[in-house]
């Protein structure tokens, strides 16, 4: 028995130091001899799952996952619960990257159950709550059931007791995974940027693992800088209730990286999420969340614990940080027919939009679709992708899948009309779009995060490409389709609208929400003074 122990540690030793090193094939290999000469194990079995995830072999990364839970943590399992919640978690970020989001969410529930860090519970909920905003069918109900579990990890957190502190300037502090070249610094730019300084003094609360040029930029901003990545909760807690801020927001919610459990400590006098996660926290500390009216209606909604802080115009401000190429014509002019497309994430494109998909490519004789993300430029990848297609009723010949490349802008040369998601919206991919001078046809549902596109389509004047039911989505891609005299009109004419829109107007939009803390700040004032 010990000679066999001393030959597995050995061989493990091995396979994970060569799996550590990025050489993947020789880490397999000992892997397989490891199996071979001892029999397959938990540990080993994982190991295999993350070699087949670095080399992108997601499907089958899926199924060594379910077999090796089948065999090693059955119902009631005990034995090794850390590890048996890893499994869990990978579980749910490889269906999540699938798009099958039922089993994602189960997934991250299960490896919260086995998990015995609260930090890393609190990490696995969140992602299970995550997972909901792809599904188009979550009841209220269910995000309140999975709102009350992270709460009460978080139940025995004392906050700090509120105070106003009287400063001359307000003090406002973003809190952010993302201070890096990011989607979320897309829409933030301009707050960072263009703030009064005769009014507001910014406290930027960095929880950045990964970090490039652009957290070098943010730290050289007339800002004050904190790295509090590697504090605990009540750490960076405390490091902002010494700084005395006003107004704390925080821009992940329930997205990777966040910190939520710092804001239950209670750390600034007020507390705001938004722009980086589409819904609600859940949380009762954190008292706003920003929107627009387009995507909100009033200053409550039952899918929300916090206020609706509503402004009158749009709360994203789109910055373009890096370069894009110009916009050119439809290619439709020269191809005579047209390119739908879409460069989302390929797990927001459910079942549901793939049937609608499929529709307008029937009504639309001889167009094509042009799908691109990282997932397709995998084998496995595409092989998934394709069923779904298949699935869905597309044909093979009418659609082309591409992986993620660094032109990818440049490829918007190729698309015709762009096609959002749903119920999980375009953010980012719907401004490049529009951007490059591609419309976007969006369908809007009840909840904020499916409203994204409605509001920056509003924004633009584009009520032309706004449904909110499957058919309108349809009817409006194809009526869009048809008149190619107005698809070039608007391929010429749309980046120049953008940046006349609210969507590109960072004073503007600085000065709505300057105006909307200010507005919060008073009513805080008001309750402290008559309760």
């Amino acid at each position: 028995m010990a000679d066999l122990i001393e030959r597995y540690l050995h061989l493990y030793g091995q396979a994970y130091a060569a799996y550590e090193a990025g050489d993947l094939a020789r880490a397999e290999a000992r892997r397989c001899e490891l199996d071979a000469s001892c029999g397959e194990s938990l540990r080993s079995m994982l190991l295999k799952a993350y070699i087949e995830r670095d080399s992108e072999s997601m499907v089958s990364e899926l199924r060594t996952l379910l077999h090796l839970l089948d065999i090693f943590a059955p119902e009631g399992a005990t034995q090794e619960n850390e590890l048996v919640a890893e499994a869990w978690s990978m579980l749910g970020s490889v269906c999540a990257r699938l798009g099958e989001h039922g089993e994602s969410t189960s997934a991250f529930l299960a490896s919260a159950k086995f998990e015995s860090s609260p930090r890393q519970r609190l990490v696995e909920l969140s992602n299970a709550i995550f997972s909901l905003n792809y599904r188009e069918q979550t009841k209220l109900s269910e995000w309140q059931e999975f709102y009350a579990r992270y709460a009460a990890e978080l139940a025995e957190v004392q906050p700090y007791e509120r105070l106003a502190y009287g400063h001359e300037k307000l003090r406002v502090g973003y809190l952010s995974a993302d201070f890096r070249l990011h989607p979320v610094l897309y829409f933030v730019w301009a707050l960072l940027t263009c703030f009064e300084r005769g009014r507001f003094e910014v406290y930027l609360y960095s929880l950045a693992e990964e970090k490039d040029s652009w957290t070098d930029k943010l730290r050289d901003l007339p800002v004050h800088w904190r790295e509090i990545a590697g504090l605990t909760d009540e750490a960076a807690a405390g490091q902002i209730r010494s700084d005395e801020i006003d107004i704390l927001f925080e821009l992940g919610g329930h997205s990777k990286g966040n910190r939520l459990g710092i804001l239950a400590y209670r750390p600034a006098a007020l507390q705001l999420s938004g722009i980086g996660y589409m819904g609600s926290t859940g949380l009762a500390f954190v008292d706003y969340f920003l929107t627009d009216k387009y995507c909100s209606d009033g200053e409550s909604s039952p899918y929300f614990t916090e206020k609706l802080l509503c402004l009158p115009r749009t709360h994203l401000c789109f910055t373009p940080l890096t370069r894009f190429p110009e916009s050119g014509a439809p290619p439709c002019l020269d191809r005579g027919y047209v390119t739908f497309g879409s460069f989302n994430n390929f797990a927001k494109v459910t079942d549901n939009i793939l049937r609608l998909w499929a529709e307008i490519l029937r009504s639309v004789p001889g167009s094509r679709l042009l799908l691109k993300h990282k997932l397709l430029g995998c084998s496995e990848g595409r092989k998934w992708a394709e069923k779904k297609l298949a699935r869905a009723g597309i044909e093979p010949a009418q659609v082309e899948l591409r992986g993620f490349s660094d032109d990818y802008r440049t490829q918007y040369h190729e698309m015709d009309i762009a096609l959002d998601t749903y119920p999980y919206t375009g953010g980012q991919t719907t401004c490049e779009a529009l951007y490059m001078g591609v419309p976007v046809v969006t369908l809007a549902g009840q909840r904020h995060g499916s409203r994204f596109g409605w509001s920056l389509l509003q924004n633009l004047g584009l009520g032309e490409c706004c449904a909110v039911s499957g058919d309108e989505y349809v009817q409006k891609a194809i009526s869009l389709a048809h008149n190619r005299q107005h698809l070039a009109e608007l391929h010429r004419e749309l980046r120049n609208r953008m940046q006349a829109s609210p969507l590109m107007q960072a004073e503007n939009y600085v000065r709505d929400v300057e105006q909307a803390y200010e507005r919060i700040y008073a009513r805080f004032l008001s309750y402290l003074r008559h309760g």
